[in-house]
């Protein structure tokens, strides 16, 4: 789907997942992401090079929650590396079958009430993050010791 990892628990109704020590080069759509029922998760020691939507973490508010003060749910985001664009190009040395994008090393992270199941099978899957839903007031999002690494302000195509 144009993802380098879809992250999910490893049981349906767990508080949390974790996922670290992946390493994700030039995906369509995210090099990491992760969007599932859970209180807290957790994404560290990753490398993203060159992947067009960056990666990141959301979540969907469990069923449990959904009538309580959301303060314990929670995103993080630790000690990654992310790299902007590389010397490698996305386009065929003819200029065929390109398509210029615009780049960025992080996806707004967020939780919300509903979203896309982990084995979409709806007539439009595409891409994950894409989903339509109220958000979740007060979620916490934290961001320790990233890296952000090559980033200009146009990318080689000249977009932002």
């Amino acid at each position: 789907m144009g993802h380098g990892a879809l992250i999910y628990p490893a049981k349906e109704g767990a508080d949390c997942y974790e996922g670290s020590y992946f390493a994700a080069y030039k995906n369509y759509y995210q090099g990491v992401y992760g969007y599932y029922d859970a209180q807290k998760v957790v994404f560290s020691f990753m490398t993203m090079i060159d992947n067009r939507n960056g990666f990141g973490a959301s979540l969907k508010i469990p069923d449990a929650y959904k009538a309580r003060d959301y303060a314990d749910i929670n995103i993080q985001l630790n000690d990654n590396k992310i790299y902007g664009e590389c010397e490698a190009s996305d386009c065929p040395a003819d200029g065929s079958f390109c398509k210029p994008v615009e780049k960025y090393g992080l996806i707004i992270s967020g939780a919300s009430h509903n979203g896309k199941d982990l084995h979409i099978n709806d007539q439009s899957p595409l891409p994950v993050p894409k989903f339509k839903s109220l958000s979740a007031w007060g979620t916490i999002q934290q961001m320790y010791r990233n890296e952000f690494i090559g980033f200009d302000s146009k990318t080689s195509e000249g977009l932002r």
